[in-house]
């Protein structure tokens, strides 16, 4: 796609799609990223690696992390949870290892 397309799909301007593309400005709008992804229609493992980088580039937290924890109450008790019992990361991997069975 070039990139025309890309930033009237995503509902940018085509200079500030080339500002990001070339680090002229950093940190867009999360809600920018995840538009990208889906105009792009990035595979899942594509996806999360976008936002990781996005995250590990802000040092904020994934913008797809942030949407689920944010329109999932139960998500955000289990988190709050979880915080304050102090759930190991052995825990935290015997639970991912249940969601992927």
């Amino acid at each position: 796609m070039k990139g025309q397309a890309l930033a009237e799909k995503v509902g940018i301007s085509r200079s500030y799609l080339c500002q990001l593309e070339h680090g002229v400005r950093l940190n867009p709008d999360p809600a920018v990223i995840m538009k990208i992804s889906k105009v792009l229609d990035l595979t899942d493992d594509e996806a999360s690696e976008l936002f990781d980088m996005y995250a590990k580039e802000t040092g904020q937290l994934a913008p797809d992390i942030v949407e689920y924890i944010r329109s999932n109450k139960m998500v955000q008790k289990a988190l709050r949870c979880a915080c304050n019992k102090g759930v190991p990361d052995e825990v935290w991997g015997q639970f991912i290892e249940q969601l992927n069975k």
